[in-house]
């Protein structure tokens, strides 16, 4: 990597290339998102494969805003998007075109779906004693501009047990990197503090992933 144009961590574009010559062929110029999943979390069960190939597809997991998708991609280049539920896609297994995936949903932890024309089928319940046994706050979207056309969305958890009028001390969480996103799933952290009695504040700012190359780059 010559690291021109965004350097090492710049949104991948699929080429076709030609087993008998080694010719490549640019299928999508215009695609300017990445090709994995950078949702923040600190709820998994390690990670899963990032690409695979099933009957002339390739299926890969892009991450657009504050959630990830499942997506495929065939040799002219045209791009279907298959999954629609807000959240993060952790990891996925296709066979015959049958799709499985783990992910995250809401504030429940991972579970397995099945996965067929958009809609979901949760198929397993390991972790639903956690919505059962603790108190969680649901994070309460906001968002502020900071140039002009540049709008920055965020969220904030307000602690358990919030009282309208009552003063709080407050914890501004800011994401790592390179280019990762925060997104509205199950983090541990993020609940604790809530739970400790304090808001928590946390955004994708400029340099996070989701939102195209030009977005992400703070050099």
């Amino acid at each position: 990597n010559a690291r021109k144009r965004y350097g090492l961590n710049e949104n991948s574009r699929f080429y076709l290339v030609s087993v008998a010559d080694g010719t490549k062929n640019l299928l999508t110029p215009d695609f300017d998102l990445s090709t994995w999943n950078t949702v923040g979390s600190d709820c998994r069960y390690g990670g899963g494969k990032g690409t695979q190939f099933d009957a002339g597809f390739l299926y890969f997991v892009t991450t657009e805003n504050e959630s990830s998708y499942l997506n495929r991609i065939d040799e002219s280049g045209k791009i279907e998007r298959l999954s629609v539920q807000k959240g993060s896609i952790d990891s996925f297994s296709v066979q015959d075109g049958e799709i499985l995936i783990i992910a995250l949903r809401g504030l429940t932890l991972q579970e397995l779906y099945s996965l067929k024309d958009e809609d979901e089928k949760q198929l397993t319940a390991f972790n639903s004693w956690v919505n059962k046994e603790r108190r969680l706050s649901t994070p309460e979207a906001l968002s502020f501009e900071t140039a002009p056309g540049v709008t920055i969305h965020g969220w904030v958890l307000k602690p358990v047990g919030f009282v309208e009028g009552q003063r709080y001390p407050a914890i501004l969480d800011i994401h790592g990197g390179p280019k990762t996103a925060s997104g509205t799933v199950f983090f541990h952290e993020m609940q604790y503090w809530a739970n400790e009695g304090y808001f928590v504040l946390f955004c994708n700012p400029r340099g996070s992933d989701g939102r195209g190359n030009a977005f992400a780059d703070i050099r």
